[in-house]
């Protein structure tokens, strides 16, 4: 999972962790009992998801806690991007062996050791080279962690 940059994010930046608009995360909210008439439910207030934040226009608005509301959603099936924006989160840390696996547009994801994306290639014949070069650095003690095996 990713470490968010804000402790709370408004409803656009959620949107942009998964590349949907604002509108679509409020339906999902909604459709995991966390937001009814526009407004969040008991359920998001008593569990923490979100709190009353100041608005531009001296009125209030609601942010939603990432940590709580982002594996909500992931667990009814909504898949937030496998490269969010970094204004958004922490880059994942280089964690090797490397892998590639190929995403919904075509790209080459190279994978860390966890399975995260540690970035995204045009080609495969370039992923290839890169992750070659990535796991001799990886096996040398000179890039990423090494994860603990099971």
């Amino acid at each position: 999972m990713h470490k968010f940059r804000y402790q709370v994010m408004i409803l656009r930046q959620l949107g942009d962790l998964f590349g949907v608009t604002s509108h679509q995360i409020g339906r999902w909210l909604t459709e995991v009992g966390l937001r009814n008439d526009n407004k969040p439910t008991a359920k998001a207030f008593d569990g923490d998801f979100c709190v009353s934040v100041p608005s531009r226009n001296q009125g209030f608005q609601y942010a939603w806690r990432p940590e709580k509301v982002v594996p909500a959603l992931v667990q009814h099936g909504h898949k937030m991007l496998p490269m969010p924006p970094l204004d958004l989160v922490e880059p994942p840390a280089l964690s090797g062996p490397f892998g590639i696996r190929t995403d919904a547009n075509g790209l080459s994801e190279i994978t860390n050791a966890d399975g995260t994306v540690a970035a995204l290639v045009p080609g495969r014949r370039e992923a290839d080279k890169l992750v070659g070069v990535m796991n001799t650095a990886h096996k040398l003690g000179h890039l990423g962690v090494v994860l603990p095996t099971n």
